[in-house]
């Protein structure tokens, strides 16, 4: 929900203030034409989220009690 803004008014700020990894997969895809690194760029991305994902739900067991 945050690469709208930044794309708009900052496309990235003054000396990459605000470029982040979405942006930045973006960029390398659209503007630079890498659609190859982009796309492994974003698998990845990929990757991480699921990552942190599965450890929470993991880490989540700890606390969160389901009456059964």
């Amino acid at each position: 929900q945050s690469f709208i803004p930044a794309a708009i008014m900052t496309d990235g700020g003054p000396e990459n203030a605000t470029l982040f990894a979405v942006l930045h997969i973006y960029r390398q895809g659209f503007q630079f034409f890498n659609m190859g690194y982009a796309s492994a760029l974003a698998w990845e991305l990929f990757v991480i989220v699921v990552g942190f994902t599965v450890l929470q739900f993991y880490i989540s067991r700890r606390w969160v009690y389901y009456e059964s």
